[in-house]
Parts: C-alpha cells; sequence; structure tokens
C-alpha cells in the first residue's frame, strides 16, 4: 500500500483530466457524468469533485444545489469560479447530519487511507430516503497510480452494508456505477 506522501506527490503530477474527456466526447466519461447528473436532485455533495465537472453539468437543473469538496486545493483551482468548492477531507466532512439529497462519490474511494470513514461520512450526511451514487474502478488486479486499493462489488456493497439499499448497479467501461437510497 502507497503512503499519504506517495499519494500527494503521484497526484502532483497528473491533474484531473475528467473535463477534457468529458467536453472530447470519451463514451466512458460522458456515460458516467450524464448518469450521475440525471440521478442528481436537491442539494448534492460532490465527495472528491476534482475540477468539478459535476457542479458545471448541474448548473441546468433547476431542482440541484452544488457544493463539491476535495482534498487537493491544486486540482481545486481549475474548478469554474462559479461553482461552490471548498478544500475538505472526506474522512471528516464539516457538515451536519442528514444535510444532503444527494451525495456523490464518483472515482474518489481508490484514493482514500480509510474507506470506512469516508463511507461512514457519506452516509451521516446524507438525508433518511436521500440518493447515494458511487463509482470506482473495477477489475484492477491491484491498486495502481494514485489508487490506495481496488474495490469488488462486494465489497463495495458491504462498505454500506446495512445503510444503504442499493437499486442500481452498472458496469460503465472499466468502472463500477452504483446508486442507492438512504435506508
Amino acid at each position: 500500500m502507497i503512503t499519504r506522501e506517495e499519494h500527494n506527490t503521484l497526484q502532483q503530477h497528473r491533474l484531473d483530466k475528467s473535463r477534457q474527456r468529458y467536453e472530447h466526447s470519451d463514451p466512458e466519461t460522458r456515460e458516467r457524468y450524464d448518469a450521475t447528473v440525471k440521478l442528481c436532485a436537491g442539494r448534492v455533495l460532490d465527495i472528491g469533485c476534482g475540477q468539478a465537472l459535476l457542479g458545471s453539468l448541474l448548473k441546468g437543473v433547476p431542482s440541484s444545489s452544488y457544493i463539491g469538496i476535495d482534498s487537493w486545493e491544486l486540482i481545486l483551482k481549475e474548478a469554474p469560479p462559479d461553482v461552490r468548492v471548498q478544500v475538505d477531507d472526506a474522512e471528516h466532512l464539516p457538515f451536519g447530519d442528514e444535510e444532503f439529497d444527494t451525495v456523490v462519490m464518483g472515482q474518489v474511494l481508490e484514493h482514500v487511507f480509510n474507506e470506512h470513514a469516508a463511507a461512514g461520512e457519506a452516509v451521516r450526511v446524507l438525508k433518511q430516503g436521500g440518493r447515494l451514487i458511487v463509482n470506482v474502478p473495477r477489475d484492477e488486479p491491484e491498486p495502481r497510480g494514485a489508487h490506495v486499493r481496488v474495490f469488488t462489488l462486494d465489497s463495495l456493497f458491504a462498505l454500506f452494508r446495512p445503510h444503504i439499499l442499493w437499486y442500481r448497479a452498472d458496469v460503465m467501461g472499466r468502472f463500477w456505477f452504483l446508486a442507492g437510497n438512504k435506508i
């Protein structure tokens, strides 16, 4: 397993390219973001938001308000100036219980060092009946690059048990895409 220092060094050598891949119609990226936008409603918290592409896409959705957080301050500088973002840690969210209607964890769990704390925080800030959207790489034999861990579908389900009732588990390219409600 890599250390936090190694992870931070790897992150500094790359910028999130999701916005560029989406704008240039990379089918895998576009499919994940479009599916996420369709599921977002109300107050949306995007944990590990990167360049806040989701926040930009949600600006056209009148039924949502967006807050993006990321622990990597450098990537947040790439976010559009009219999208609300802040530096925070997925393992220690600065929000009250049940503040959000939708919580998104798109390509973030494979980067956190305490996945149980991050999952617990996501559930804590999600309203009863609120929607959780998670996507992570699948079928990686071992962590690579800045990834700290690899998830199987079973390990994702177990991470959020018994708090989330999943109603969607899809394969989108090389990613798992899950959506469920807090019970």
